[in-house]
């Protein structure tokens, strides 16, 4: 019984210095996420990151697992919904990757073009063998641009959704100092 006390302590204690290590950092990641809102911005291009839109992806799924993190070490302390959701609803707005929706409707529009498509040159495999390769041609030039004129919408978004995260921190880091103060007064 006392082992098992200790392990639960231990486990505890790595789970506080775990949340520590996650709010001290979540600061610097939001100045770093503001940095690339400005510089992957849809209204206005002061550099391009379409280049390296596998690393801001990447430190996008970062900055949420964070997030997310805290999120779940703020659910431990409270344990009750409707409290829960009145005091961190924006963080949990932010933490909600909308833009994953766009692109999952995009896909979907995607695959009932392409099986209309198939459809379509099923039919005509049959008539004619160039005019098959043709339709294809002209099928991927449209997923191109489809593709293309979606990624103004899904950049725009992810900086709202970027938008939201350093929100939610900014009201959350003020909560916290209300809290705080409250408690040096009593």
């Amino acid at each position: 019984m006392k082992e098992r006390s200790k392990r639960i302590e231990k486990h505890r204690h790595s789970f506080r210095n775990i949340e520590r290590v996650i709010d001290k950092s979540i600061p610097f990641l939001l100045i770093l996420l503001a940095i690339v809102i400005i510089l992957d911005n849809p209204l206005w291009t002061l550099f391009s990151l379409d280049e390296f839109e596998i690393e801001v992806v990447i430190f996008d799924t970062i900055i949420l697992l964070f997030l997310l993190a805290d999120l779940s070490f703020k659910w431990m302390h409270v344990r009750n919904v409707k409290t829960f959701v009145k005091h961190y609803w924006i963080e949990i707005i932010a933490v909600f990757p909308f833009y994953l929706l766009f692109r999952v409707y995009a896909v979907a529009v995607e695959f009932a073009r392409a099986g209309e498509e198939a459809q379509r040159i099923l039919h005509e495999a049959f008539l004619a063998r160039e005019t098959v390769l043709l339709k294809e041609a002209r099928f991927f030039q449209q997923s191109e641009k489809i593709v293309r004129e979606a990624r103004p919408f899904t950049r725009l978004l992810r900086t709202v959704a970027r938008f939201f995260r350093i929100l939610a921190f900014r009201l959350d880091s003020a909560y916290h100092n209300v809290v705080k103060a409250s408690f040096r007064h009593r």
